[in-house]
């Protein structure tokens, strides 16, 4: 097999020729480092997805051969994930400076070799940061956890609450009930804004990407929602058996207990309607006063149950 030198064209293009051949397959070379004479001639190709993956190449001097000994890491990238933050590190600089004061730093004086050095150096700080820092959790009202939330409709949202609060504690004032209504339909209005702005910048955005596109659409219209797994149907009972008996059942009888629900419910709409007028109360008093059973219909009370 010839070897082609990719650091430099040949004199007959073999080498462009070579790399258009990879490139119209959808592979890349992963190093132009020279691994041997001052040529690239130990590839590595790759044809990784940079969403997903990484490769990490490594060109190593050795001595065992007049080849250089080439390294290839893959991994796999991690997926970036929507969810806000429910935790931040904080760091009392004040206390750190003091106890960075207090530690003595002439051993770093005594080191030659200034790369080893900074390592010193920045363990020591790291050190200190780590001893000054502390987890602190998010309270929800101060965490942004829609996309298109910002710092101050987090803001207006927390002054709604309070007025709402202060209206609650004294609801005989008008001028607070005043105040909360029309700041109230302000925050409110405020986020339907910003909320129509990013879904129309995010269907913008990605209207040339059918797949992106519709995996816009399904966030918007909350459709991106987890499928339960089938296998959880035959759990609902102590054995598979009664369970897929009993999802029988209830699929044989759904088209029967539909209709007498619609039934039911089509008898007592009659009843009603006979004894209502839109005109007066008086016909509705006397037909729930005439007929006991529309009454209970009407709340929700089952009429052939009786009542203690």
């Amino acid at each position: 097999m010839q070897r082609y030198n990719i650091i430099e064209p040949n004199t007959d293009n073999s080498s462009e020729i070579y790399l258009d051949m990879l490139a119209s397959h959808g592979q890349l070379p992963g190093h132009r480092f020279d691994t041997r004479a001052n040529s690239c001639i130990d590839h590595v190709i790759t044809n990784l997805n940079p969403k997903t993956h990484s490769a990490i190449i490594t060109v190593l001097d050795t001595t065992v051969t007049d080849h250089k000994m080439v390294s290839t890491c893959i991994y796999k990238n991690q997926i970036k994930t929507d969810k806000p933050p429910k935790t931040k590190i904080s760091v009392n600089y004040d206390k750190a400076l003091k106890e960075l004061q207090s530690i003595s730093t002439d051993h770093l004086l005594s080191i030659n070799d200034s790369e080893e050095m900074t390592k010193e150096l920045i363990a020591l700080l790291t050190k200190i940061i780590n001893n000054n820092s502390e987890i602190k959790s998010i309270p929800r009202s101060k965490r942004i956890i829609k996309p298109w939330m910002t710092q101050g409709i987090l803001r207006c949202i927390k002054n709604r609450n309070n007025l709402q609060g202060k209206l609650r504690q004294d609801q005989t004032n008008e001028v607070l009930r005043i105040t909360y209504k029309r700041y109230r339909n302000f925050c409110n209005n405020l986020i339907k804004s910003a909320k129509f702005k990013y879904e129309q910048e995010l269907l913008n955005k990605n209207k040339n990407n059918n797949k992106a596109l519709w995996n816009s659409i399904k966030t918007i219209t909350h459709l991106n929602k987890q499928i339960t797994n089938s296998t959880d149907l035959i759990k609902i009972k102590s054995n598979p058996t009664d369970s897929a008996d009993h999802i029988n059942h209830y699929f044989n009888n759904v088209g029967k207990s539909l209709a007498e629900e619609t039934e039911t419910n089509y008898i007592k709409k009659i009843l009603f309607m006979q004894f209502f007028s839109r005109n007066t109360h008086y016909n509705l008093a006397y037909a729930l006063k005439k007929h006991p059973t529309l009454a209970l219909a009407c709340r929700g009370v089952n009429p052939g149950r009786q009542l203690v």
